[in-house]
């Protein structure tokens, strides 16, 4: 729920916005997000611990149109093999796409070094949220702080 800011200030910048893991589940983000048609959240699988069929192959499909992916959070619960197939399928498309990639955050590395894709990603930021907040707002509380310092 906290990243649904985020989500919906990159909705105003970019083509798509992809959203999985259970961040769609939130009825305040539902709601937020129905305002823009460029957010597509995947819808998890029965047990609710990964994205269905259908929403793994609507995000392939968008990646491969991509000129850039920025990457942050797993689909599901990919650390057991039971319920990788969304997180890896995902990744794997973002792997094999030509646009620039853009990854960030422990458990989205994680993921891929898991599947060994970890080399196919153009920039890599261990710090997620960090990443999506400089992205969609151009600064960090941190980084003005410094600039506004008199060092």
């Amino acid at each position: 729920e906290t990243k649904l800011p985020l989500v919906t200030e990159f909705a105003k910048k970019t083509d798509w916005v992809l959203v999985g893991g259970l961040l769609p589940t939130c009825s305040k983000f539902k709601i937020q997000s129905s305002k823009f048609k460029n957010i597509i959240w995947g819808e998890l699988n029965k047990e609710g611990l990964d994205i269905d069929e259908k929403s793994i192959k609507k995000f392939k499909d968008i990646i491969k149109t991509a000129g850039t992916i920025v990457w942050n959070g797993p689909m599901g619960k990919f650390e057991e093999k039971k319920w990788e197939e969304g997180t890896r399928k995902v990744a794997e498309a973002i792997a094999q796409s030509s646009a620039f990639k853009v990854v960030g955050g422990g458990d989205t590395i994680a993921a891929l070094n898991r599947f060994n894709l970890f080399s196919k990603i153009d920039f890599v930021s261990l710090g997620g949220g960090a990443m999506l907040e400089y992205l969609a707002k151009g600064n960090l509380p941190g980084i003005q702080a410094i600039v506004n310092s008199k060092l």
